[in-house]
């Protein structure tokens, strides 16, 4: 006799176990794959909320930013209260042939029109003469890109009068990577 009942009996034995083993398998592989899709689409989602969200900001400035005028939203001339905080719509082009990485606004380097021409700068006392909050997320921008930034302005120590600042594009690092700049009249008032 060529199959025994012992050996048939632990044969079935052996394809059941294989076929519960399979099945675990199988529920763990497609667990995994509803995970890698859930965490896909999270990120693909909070990826396109800030594109969004920098579009958004660029509509409301009404003003596209291009290699002839990098930076818009934002006048020659600009004021700030003494005591409370100035919203900034700005929006950016990158003309350079390489990434701005994690864009930031910096108001840096103001100079008095005054009788006493004094400059207040980070350089001088280690804080900017205007602190610039972003709300928008610092983001990276490629070659030939626009981005839109919201920020809110803060006086830091300047007094009531008219003063010629730089707003610079900026990545925060020590020094400071430059990307555009231009120049600013600030007006503080009381």
């Amino acid at each position: 006799m060529l199959f025994s009942k012992t050996n048939f009996s632990k044969s079935k034995k052996a394809a059941l176990n294989l076929s519960v083993e399979a099945i675990i398998i199988f529920v763990l592989a497609f667990a995994m794959l509803g995970v890698g899709i859930f965490v896909t689409d999270q990120l693909r989602s909070i990826g396109t909320a800030g594109i969004e969200k920098s579009q958004a900001i660029l509509d409301a400035i009404g003003e596209t930013p291009t290699a002839e005028n990098p930076i818009v939203g934002i006048t020659n001339e600009f004021s700030l209260p003494v005591k409370k905080q100035a919203k900034l719509n700005l929006g950016y082009y990158n003309g350079m042939a390489e990434t701005a990485t994690e864009v930031s606004v910096i108001i840096d380097a103001c100079k008095s029109t005054g009788t006493t021409k004094k400059t207040y700068s980070y350089a001088n006392d280690g804080k900017y003469p205007v602190e610039v909050t972003a709300v928008s997320e610092k983001a990276d921008v490629g070659p030939g890109e626009a981005v839109g930034i919201l920020a809110y302005a803060q006086n830091n120590g300047l007094v009531s009068g008219a003063y010629i600042c730089n707003l610079e594009i900026v990545q925060e690092s020590v020094p400071a990577t430059v990307y555009e700049s231009m120049a600013l009249y600030l007006n503080v008032i009381s």
